[in-house]
C-alpha cells in the first residue's frame, strides 16, 4: 500500500497528508479538484472520510464516493489509511497496537455467502467471512421464494457485536421504509440474528418479527465458500511479475498491479460507471469485484485502466463472466453458454430472464469492449 508503507501504522499528521496528497488520492481512487486540489489542509481525505461508503450513519444515497476496500480514518490529529477493516484506530489504542502490521494490498478478500433456508424460500447474504469484524455490514440480501418466481432484493441495515468466545452476533434488520420497491404485505419485516465464527459452516438463525410474534422462530443457515480458481491466481501472479520486470516507473507499476487485482484507480473508475452488479443488484462495493471486460492479456495499459472496460460483479457472477461462460448484449440482456450454465445461474437464484433486475443498456464506450467479450464467448460456445 502506497500510503501505509510511507506512513506506517502510526498515521500521518495533516501536514504530512498534504505532502503525500497525490499518493493518498491514488490509493483511494479519488480525483481531487476545485478547492480540494491545492488546499493547505487534508481536505480530500476529510471529504473521503465523511462521504465514503464506510461512514456510519451515512445512507447509500448520501455516498458519492466508493473506496472499495480502502479505509480512511482520522483519530485525534492523525490520519490513518488501511486496506481491510481489521484495524480501526481509536483514541484509546495503545502504542503496541499502533505498531501492529496492517493488511497489505496484496491480501485478497474471501467473500462467501450465507444461505438461510426459510420456510418461504432461500435467502442469500454475501459477506466477507474471512474478515469478520465490528465494521462488517450487510446492506443488501436476496431471497428467492419457493411458491413463485418472485425474487426480492432487500436493502437492510445491520450491526455486529463481538462475543467473548471470539465469535460475532450479526443482526440484520428489514424495514419496509427502506424497501419501497417491495409490496409491504408480500413479505415479513423484522430482524434476523446469526452467530458467526471463523470456520463455521452451519448454524442457527433466529427471526424476530416486527408485526407478528407468531412468525418468530429459529431456522438453519449454511455457509457457501467463495469460488477459488487456482489457474486465475497463477495467471494474475505471472502478469504482476511481468509488470514488475517492465521499465515503467514504480508509480505506474503500482497502479497497473492494483488494476490487475481489480483495485485502486481502476476500481474507482468502474464504480463510477457501474455502481452495482447487473445480475444480483448488489451495490455494496465490499462485496463486488471490478472485472475487466476486455481480458487483461488482450488489453493495452490505457484499456487496463479504463473504467468503461470493467463491470462491478458479485464474486460468483464474476467467476462466470471472466471465463466467458456468460456475456451481455449491448442492450444489457444476459447470454449464457449452454443449458448447464443456465441451470447453475438458476441454482444461484439469479433471474436469468431479468424480470426483476431489468437489463440496462451499455454506453457506446462499454459496447466496444463488450463486442470483443462476446466474440470470445461465441468462439468458446462454438468450440464446446
Amino acid at each position: 500500500m502506497a500510503v501505509v508503507a510511507a506512513a506506517g501504522a502510526g498515521g500521518l499528521t495533516a501536514a504530512e497528508v498534504v505532502e503525500k496528497r497525490r499518493a493518498y488520492q491514488q490509493h483511494l481512487g479519488l480525483i481531487a479538484d476545485g478547492p480540494l486540489k491545492n488546499s493547505p489542509t487534508p481536505g480530500h481525505i476529510l471529504h473521503a472520510i465523511k462521504y465514503s461508503n464506510h461512514t456510519p450513519g451515512i445512507t447509500p444515497d448520501q455516498q458519492p464516493i466508493h473506496l472499495g476496500r480502502a479505509r480512511a480514518y482520522k483519530v485525534g490529529e492523525r490520519f490513518y489509511l488501511t486496506w481491510e477493516p481489521v484495524f480501526v484506530p481509536t483514541l484509546s489504542t495503545s502504542s503496541a497496537s499502533l505498531d501492529a502490521p496492517l493488511h497489505s494490498a496484496a491480501h485478497e478478500p474471501a467473500p462467501g455467502a450465507i444461505e438461510i433456508d426459510w420456510p418461504a424460500g432461500l435467502e442469500s447474504i454475501l459477506i466477507d467471512l474471512a474478515n469478520l469484524g465490528l465494521n462488517t455490514q450487510v446492506r443488501e440480501t436476496e431471497q428467492r421464494f419457493k411458491s413463485s418466481t418472485e425474487h426480492h432484493v432487500y436493502e437492510t441495515t445491520s450491526s455486529m457485536e463481538a462475543l467473548s468466545d471470539g465469535r460475532f452476533r450479526l443482526a440484520i434488520h428489514y424495514d419496509p421504509a427502506r424497501n419501497a420497491h417491495i409490496d409491504p404485505f408480500s413479505t415479513w419485516w423484522g430482524t434476523t440474528t446469526l452467530i458467526l465464527g471463523p470456520g463455521d459452516r452451519v448454524g442457527t438463525v433466529s427471526w424476530e418479527d416486527d408485526n407478528a410474534r407468531e412468525n418468530n422462530g429459529t431456522f438453519r443457515f449454511r455457509v457457501v465458500p467463495a469460488l477459488v480458481d487456482q489457474d486465475t491466481d497463477q495467471e494474475r501472479e505471472a502478469d504482476e511479475r511481468q509488470i514488475e520486470a517492465s521499465n515503467l516507473s514504480q508509480t505506474d507499476k503500482r497502479i497497473l498491479v492494483n488494476a490487475r487485482r481489480g483495485q485502486g484507480i481502476f476500481r474507482a473508475k468502474v464504480l463510477q460507471v457501474e455502481p452495482r452488479c447487473r445480475l444480483t443488484g448488489t451495490a455494496d462495493p465490499a462485496h463486488l469485484r471490478a472485472s475487466h471486460i476486455k481480458p487483461w492479456a488482450a488489453a493495452d495499459n490505457r484499456e487496463r485502466l479504463d473504467g468503461n472496460n470493467g463491470l462491478m460483479l458479485a464474486p460468483h457472477v464474476d467467476h462466470l463472466f471472466d471465463r466467458a461462460l456468460i456475456s451481455f448484449k449491448d442492450d444489457g440482456r444476459l447470454l449464457w453458454r449452454n443449458d448447464q450454465v443456465r441451470a447453475l445461474l438458476l441454482a444461484w437464484g439469479i433471474d436469468v430472464e431479468q424480470r426483476t433486475m431489468r437489463p440496462r443498456p451499455f454506453s457506446i464506450r462499454q459496447c466496444r469492449y463488450l463486442q470483443e467479450h462476446r466474440e470470445r464467448f461465441e468462439r468458446q460456445r462454438s468450440a464446446a
